[in-house]
């Protein structure tokens, strides 16, 4: 179905918000309001409009991608208000429910809203779409430089994007994402390396840890991959080996 990108004002939030929270008491008791998508008391089209229709979006790249499109159609300025803009990012999320709603035990199992509705400080990086449409626009030169958060099922983060999303502020710095990847995942086989979980030593949380400390002294973001590789303690040896290259075939 073709429609036109919308935002949800007051109102239309907190009846989205309303929604996720009776889904949380009865996983089954209500379906999505997709009316607030397009009824005047709770939205209002953005300008120009901008046509949306369904779309699969199976991973956090797809999604980026998408949206990419989406904005796309407008002009610097708007595109700036609008990335910016707690109600479109609203809209979306309820437009493309089905696909962000996450699933826990065969039931549906929502999240936190901050997965759906921007929330200030800490939260606004947990907004399922948002972030994984910015971390695409930072890295839309090299998205693989990304793919450490970009790889995943849009409804299902996994930690690895947890761990960096709990800092405010780090998936906005290249050159933390990029050396986070390098450590963490392979791009060779497409997905997390091994041992890249837990919280012990050289672990995820411990590189966040570490960064968050260093961030007291140094400017991450003049930094570069290489600098932040070189400067990590022992601990992270094991990671900070250069990767196996796949074998060529004879």
């Amino acid at each position: 179905m073709v429609d036109d990108v919308g935002i949800l004002n007051n109102a239309g939030i907190q009846e989205f918000r309303a929604f996720l929270a009776s889904i949380r008491a009865n996983p089954h008791s209500v379906s999505p309001p997709m009316s607030l998508l397009r009824d005047a008391a709770t939205s209002e089209r953005i300008t120009p409009p901008v046509a949306i229709e369904d779309a699969v979006l199976r991973t956090r790249l797809e999604a980026a991608v998408h949206i990419n499109s989406l904005f796309s159609q407008l002009d610097a300025v708007r595109r700036a208000k609008y990335e910016a803009c707690s109600g479109l990012w609203a809209w979306l999320s309820l437009y493309y429910f089905d696909q962000v709603k996450g699933v826990s035990r065969n039931r549906l199992g929502v999240g936190e809203d901050a997965r759906y509705v921007l929330e200030a400080g800490r939260g606004i990086y947990r907004h399922l779409l948002r972030t994984s449409y910015l971390t695409y626009r930072i890295f839309r030169g090299d998205p693989r430089k990304a793919m450490v958060v970009l790889h995943q099922p849009l409804n299902q983060p996994g930690e690895l994007v947890e761990q960096l999303a709990a800092s405010q502020g780090l998936l906005a710095i290249p050159a933390v994402v990029e050396a986070y990847g390098r450590l963490y995942y392979s791009i060779k086989d497409g997905h997390p390396r091994d041992g890249a979980g837990g919280s012990g030593t050289g672990s995820p949380r411990r590189f966040v840890t570490f960064i968050n400390q260093i961030d007291l002294t140094f400017d991450l973001g003049a930094m570069t991959a290489d600098t932040i590789i070189e400067i990590l303690p022992s601990q992270f040896d094991k990671f900070k080996r250069p990767q196996t290259p796949q074998p060529q075939n004879p």
